[in-house]
């Protein structure tokens, strides 16, 4: 049985009960989280990892590069097929009420549920000196993919995902590699498919903002 199936998660507009699969995934985010980092923990030691604060920051970078990895893999397969992808005025066509795919859902509800974990784990992750600036970003970020999905913005939505962990995943592998001293691994690994994303990431940033002030000076 699929997860849409045993969701009961629809073709249609965004409902209400979709977000039972949010809270779903956000459980089990969590005890994902939980369960990876006391795998990756001997990992992270036989890397090369200098001390017990370095080693769970290994594995928290870890889990997050799996899951930006697999979200940006998923999210490429999906997203390019669509018209949208190539055409950004097709984002805002027949907005609130555009019509969403169980595959989009799934996508779409699981990202929350990745964020909403984040959140909850920033409460018992050791503090570091970011922590309130960390914490607005969670709150902010849980509270933009919530609203989004309720208002049917999620084609905008995606995108932006899209953007986020393509360059996430590169950003944890830099992060990891500082951990166990292999800079040279990721300096290597960021000189490859970065080039390909970027164009569309300014490409969308540009259209975006125009739109923006287009709409701002219709006011």
């Amino acid at each position: 049985m699929s997860l849409s199936a045993l969701f009961d998660i629809r073709d249609g507009a965004p409902q209400p009960a979709d977000l039972t699969l949010a809270v779903v995934g956000t459980v089990v985010y969590c005890v994902l989280r939980y369960i990876g980092e006391l795998a990756l923990r001997p990992l992270g030691w036989a890397l090369g990892t200098k001390d017990a604060i370095d080693n769970l920051k290994f594995t928290e970078q870890s889990i997050k590069f799996l899951h930006h990895t697999i979200a940006t893999v998923y999210g490429l397969w999906y997203i390019t097929r669509q018209p949208w992808y190539d055409d950004v005025d097709l984002v805002w066509a027949e907005f609130a009420s555009q019509t969403l795919d169980t595959e989009f859902k799934l996508y779409y509800l699981i990202q929350i549920g990745f964020h909403s974990m984040s959140l909850i784990f920033h409460f018992v992750e050791q503090r570091r000196t970011d922590y309130y600036a960390m914490l607005i970003h969670h709150v902010a970020t849980v509270i933009l993919v919530f609203v989004s999905y309720s208002l049917n913005y999620t084609r905008i939505g995606a995108l932006v995902f899209l953007v986020h962990d393509f360059s996430d995943v590169f950003g944890c592998a830099l992060k990891l590699s500082v951990l166990v001293d292999d800079c040279c691994c990721c300096i290597v690994s960021l000189t490859q498919p970065t080039h390909r994303m970027s164009p569309y990431c300014v490409y969308l940033d540009t259209y975006t903002s125009f739109r923006l002030g287009r709409f701002c000076f219709s006011l």
